[in-house]
């Protein structure tokens, strides 16, 4: 046999000898289930839950079955997740600059930053922005008034809530992408053309998307705003964000923005000096030169170490249990576990859902890095 037929040999060899042994823990297993008189399969889905939870984003009441359990804590662990991801890269980018800075106290302050959130456990992190700043804000009674249309206190902030019909929010959706849509292309254009018109016209875009949609969810399409009330012992009416997803986004966003300053700074450091030297003797300022020069030709050190970033970002949003914010593992892999003893069905079901979901930001995040690589002939 020559090497490349040994090569098939070992590889088909292989495949067969996972697929036994994926066989043998399927069979024991069952084997073992039946003989402790145990059930197994996905039938437990259909079953009422009876527990609430403190926070969704889809309705949810303690009549609901525990599939219904499991998408609860799917919306709110992308919830924290997207939002902390966006917060570390806001952070991480601002940050990572800083350190550049010809500053000494502005590179000195970011260094602190960096060094001192990096080497402190996450989970300390998230209990500290709970436990320490959350005291910080008054009781109900005592609440701050946000310009009479909002509270905030120590049980979350509270917000007017945009009610409307499951139509007006698809056709609000459809507007605000279309919209966004030719927004962006038109920035791009005024880029090719003047070199600078994609981030001057992008802050316009976000801002007449979010005008329009807000006028035409209130007065096209019906919505009605329901505002938060002051009560004696509550906030009624309204939407309000629970202290435990600010913390766990706050925790998420300042721990990993850590780690991103220190990939942007890396990618930065890579860019040959006479790119920047030749950006500025064109004319271009700092700023220009950083964003229309340098931080192009960084990103393709930058991207590798931030989709690692991401996919930590939202394995690590499984922390939220710490502090009873209703995530996925809080709520699906332990309540919903506890009271139905399906150990082995709800954690493969955990488990499934966050290898999904890093495989798609994986994805997502490596198509765009071979955008941004250098193509060498």
């Amino acid at each position: 046999m020559n090497r490349q037929q040994i090569s098939i040999v070992v590889q088909i060899s292989t495949i067969v000898g996972l697929c036994l042994f994926a066989w043998f823990l399927i069979v024991t297993t069952k084997a073992n289930l039946a003989a402790a008189g145990m059930s197994s399969g996905l039938g437990f889905l259909d079953e009422k839950a009876g527990f609430d939870v403190a926070f969704s984003l889809i309705e949810y009441s303690g009549d609901n079955t525990y599939w219904r359990v499991f998408l609860v804590g799917i919306t709110n662990t992308l919830l924290a997740s997207v939002i902390a991801i966006v917060g570390c890269t806001v952070i991480g980018f601002l940050v990572g600059i800083a350190l550049l800075s010809r500053n000494p106290l502005t590179a000195g302050v970011a260094r602190v930053y960096v060094e001192t959130f990096r080497n402190v456990p996450l989970l300390l992190n998230i209990l500290f922005w709970y436990f320490v700043i959350l005291n910080l804000f008054p009781r109900v009674a005592d609440s701050f008034d946000l310009f009479g249309i909002g509270f905030l206190n120590q049980r979350g902030l509270y917000l007017p809530l945009i009610e409307a019909t499951p139509l007006g929010r698809l056709i609000m959706l459809a507007v605000v992408v279309v919209t966004s849509i030719g927004v962006f292309n038109y920035s791009k254009r005024q880029t090719e053309v003047t070199g600078f018109g994609i981030f001057r016209t992008g802050w316009i875009a976000l801002i007449s998307c979010t005008v329009i949609a807000l006028l035409l969810w209130i007065g096209v399409i019906g919505a009605e705003v329901e505002m938060p009330a002051k009560s004696r012992f509550n906030i009624t009416g309204g939407i309000s964000i629970i202290p435990e997803l600010v913390a766990l986004i706050v925790g998420l966003s300042i721990y990993h923005g850590a780690f991103v300053a220190e990939y942007v700074r890396g990618g930065l450091l890579s860019v040959a000096k006479g790119q920047s030297e030749a950006a500025l003797s064109t004319g271009l300022t700092d700023w220009q030169s950083m964003r229309l020069v340098i931080l192009p030709q960084a990103m393709r050190v930058i991207i590798p170490p931030y989709i690692s970033n991401n996919l930590n970002v939202v394995k690590n949003s499984s922390l939220g249990a710490a502090i009873a914010f209703p995530e996925l593992v809080n709520i699906f892999a332990g309540t919903s576990l506890n009271q139905t003893g399906r150990a082995i069905e709800i954690v493969l079901m955990v488990m499934a859902f966050y290898f999904t979901i890093s495989m798609l930001i994986s994805l997502v995040l490596n198509i765009y890095n071979k955008k941004v690589q250098f193509n060498e002939r």
